[in-house]
């Protein structure tokens, strides 16, 4: 068995290529990336990786401090804000009066390098107050929301828009502005502005903490949100369609039921599509959306819909938990921002200090999208049923077709653990054979079978996988086991066979059990369902536990080989009243010659006549001579005599024993099988006061 260090990363892994060393030592509230993927952070942070860096960094790709992003003493207060321009300069907003000893207040423009651009509201005195918000328009306006009520000494309450050079736009006219603060604001395509805060009034018009306004600062009448929602709104995103994303503290919209989050038509009102369920159970601070259209939010929250998932969850577009986005035990305290990268990785910041079980000091990246295929790799993820809950334990099995007739071969197997991903690397995927995929969770996870790709726990119904490169999702849903108290319990082992009186196996004994089979039974009834299965040790031996009382078929499963113990003919289908019964399977092995089944039958059984019990047969295999030895447990009067008969699997009989006389007790017979052809045959006893067989064991004939 094979295993590998590489593994396939799936979304929500934490991206250990991003490496933050001790990361900042306080709060980062805001992200951005830049074209080249450097990103810029702000926050209540003094440090970066033990290096001063006061409320603003720049970070590598890597996660590593940008030594080149020269900020000097940075800013002397909390960067709540961050946007990039086209042209490369950044633009900060946040509680701060100075910029490395220049004195400017609230909003500032930096250079590409770091340093301050002197050029950005020269001479203007900037905010009186907090600046929360920046959204750069396409014409390299700036708009800003927080809770100011002057900007450069003219009234402007909690919302504004400045030109490209930082001077306010007279030409925004918003009136009296907001009643209390703007938290978020998002541009739309049509250049209209959506803001959330914690306000009830725009201009002397009643609005609750989400709104439109037009291009020119005006409120637009036709965003029609109603009675808005009932606490503040901390973030917004606009989806491609034009529909608004919005999260925050709010439990209602509009007076439905609505918890930290919800999304809107383009027209205001309440999406009635985006189904949340119970939403999450407490705020929600940041939303991104993916470019596959999936919703990113983090925050306060621990819980989703009755789901665990620690301050950090993905929404399918629907609103439903992404239960593909595994983030583990995800972060241990809230997450502020969300930034996504071109490649579909994920920039985090927060409150947090650790991730999934991994240091990480209020910085991370995580996986964001399903990543591509990874040459000659081949990788899933293994369910419980057709849930989204994952098998935590187990192993996959790889098996190739060598187009041939014999048990295909196993080309590799991997363990998988929690979150139920697996993958198989450095694979040779030149031929154009079929593969089979196999998962078999661990013993101590009880009520799945040992599932084959596409569903199915026998591999002849699995559909043929051809992989010429690599795949991915390779999914397996494991099915389930019936639930089914009882008593009785079938133990049997499987072992290389022979068919029609040629033994063809040179090599092996027939007696030599396979290891790592499946034993399966299934109900017989017009269903023909698998009840439940048993895997046989590292000695051969199966059991299967806690059948009840009924009537069943047994097959055994062995990739590549067909067997099918629908076709088991006389008693080898097992009547299971409370008692145990041994079971032995016999497998063909040259299977170029033999694609018949095999049948499944009890090594030894209670006559339901007599309680005639066969002790034990020898030697078998033999040659020639075949004792049996048997314990008749009455004394009936007159004593009845018994015959032996061998049967090949056509149910032909080809050797019958005179009358033996029966003793009570132990009895012991021989006989002399030479003339018989080498084979497998069914060895039955009958006697004159039943006048039926019974088959009580099987018998290898070897020349």
């Amino acid at each position: 068995m094979l295993t590998f260090s590489l593994f396939a990363q799936y979304p929500g892994d934490l991206d250990l290529s991003f490496n933050p060393g001790i990361g900042a030592n306080d709060i980062v509230y805001t992200t951005a990336i830049q074209n080249d993927e450097k990103i810029i952070i702000g926050g209540a942070f003094t440090s970066y990786n033990g290096t001063t860096r006061n409320y603003i960094a720049r970070l590598n790709s890597d996660g590593t401090l940008d030594s080149t992003f020269i900020v000097g003493t940075g800013a002397n207060n909390s960067i709540f804000t961050t946007a990039i321009q086209s042209d490369g300069k950044i633009i900060i907003g946040g509680g701060f009066n100075s910029y490395n000893g220049t004195t400017i207040n609230g909003i500032a423009r930096l250079n590409t390098n770091g340093t301050l651009d002197s050029t950005f509201n020269i001479g203007g005195t900037g905010a009186d107050n907090g600046i929360f918000t920046t959204a750069i328009q396409s014409d390299g306006k700036i708009i800003i929301g927080g809770d100011f009520s002057s900007y450069n000494g003219t009234t402007r309450n909690y919302i504004a828009r400045l030109n490209s050079d930082g001077t306010l736009d007279s030409t925004f006219t918003v009136g009296t502005g907001t009643y209390n603060y703007v938290e978020t604001t998002a541009i739309q395509s049509d250049g209209k502005i959506i803001i959330g805060g914690d306000f009830d009034t725009i201009n002397g018009t009643a609005i609750n903490r989400i709104a439109r306004l037009n291009t020119n600062g005006t409120l637009d009448s036709t965003f029609t949100v109603g009675t808005g929602v009932n606490s503040s709104v901390l973030t917004t995103a606009i989806q491609n369609d034009g529909e608004i994303i919005i999260g925050g503290n709010f439990t209602t919209f509009n007076g439905t039921v609505l918890n930290h989050i919800t999304r809107l038509n383009t027209d205001g009102t309440l999406d009635g599509t985006f189904i949340i369920g119970t939403g999450a159970n407490n705020q929600v601070m940041t939303t991104a959306i993916q470019s596959n259209g999936k919703i990113i939010i983090g925050g306060d929250f621990t819980v989703y819909n009755g789901t665990l998932t620690t301050y950090i969850a993905r929404l399918n577009t629907e609103g439903t938990l992404d239960s593909t986005f595994t983030v583990g035990t995800g972060g241990n305290f809230y997450i502020t921002t969300t930034a996504i990268q071109s490649d579909g990785k994920i920039i985090i910041g927060g409150e947090f200090y650790n991730y999934n079980g991994t240091t990480r000091s209020h910085i991370a990246r995580l996986y964001g999208l399903t990543p591509p295929c990874l040459p000659n790799t081949l990788s899933g993820t293994i369910y419980k049923g057709d849930t989204s809950a994952t098998i935590d334990s187990g192993y996959v099995y790889l098996f190739r077709n060598n187009n041939t007739n014999t048990a295909m071969t196993l080309v590799d197997s991997v363990h998988f653990s929690t979150g139920g991903t697996y993958l198989f690397n450095s694979l040779d995927l030149s031929h154009t054979d079929t593969l089979l995929v196999l998962a078999v969770p661990d013993t101590s996870i009880h009520g799945y079978f040992p599932t084959y790709y596409g569903d199915t726990v026998r591999w002849i119904d699995a559909p043929p996988l051809i992989v010429t490169n690599c795949a991915n999702n390779i999914d397996i849903h494991t099915r389930p086991v019936t639930t089914i108290p009882g008593n009785g319990t079938i133990t049997g082992a499987a072992v290389r066979g022979t068919y029609q009186g040629a033994y063809r196996d040179k090599v092996h004994s027939p007696n030599d059990p396979l290891k790592g089979i499946h034993a399966h039974i299934i109900k017989r009834d017009a269903s023909n369902l698998p009840v439940t299965f048993g895997i046989a040790d590292n000695s051969g031996i199966f059991n299967i536990h806690n059948v009840p009382p009924g009537s069943y078929y047994l097959w055994v499963d062995i990739a590549g080989i067909p067997v099918d113990s629908l076709t088991l003919i006389n008693d080898t289908i097992i009547i299971l009243t409370n008692e145990n019964i041994n079971m032995d399977c016999i497998i063909a092995d040259d299977m170029l010659i033999h694609r018949d089944s095999f049948p499944c039958m009890p090594t030894s059984i209670h006559s339901n006549d007599e309680g005639l019990k066969i002790k034990s047969i020898y030697p078998n295999p033999t040659t020639g001579a075949l004792n049996i030895e048997y314990e008749n447990p009455y004394t009936p009067i007159p004593l009845y005599p018994y015959t032996f008969s061998l049967h090949d699997l056509r149910g032909i009989e080809v050797f019958r024993s005179p009358v033996v006389a029966t003793k009570p007790g132990i009895n012991l017979v021989s006989l002399d099988i030479s003339e018989v052809d080498a084979g497998f045959y069914f060895l039955e006893i009958s006697n004159f006061k039943s006048r039926t067989g019974k088959v009580v064991a099987r018998v290898v004939k070897m020349e």
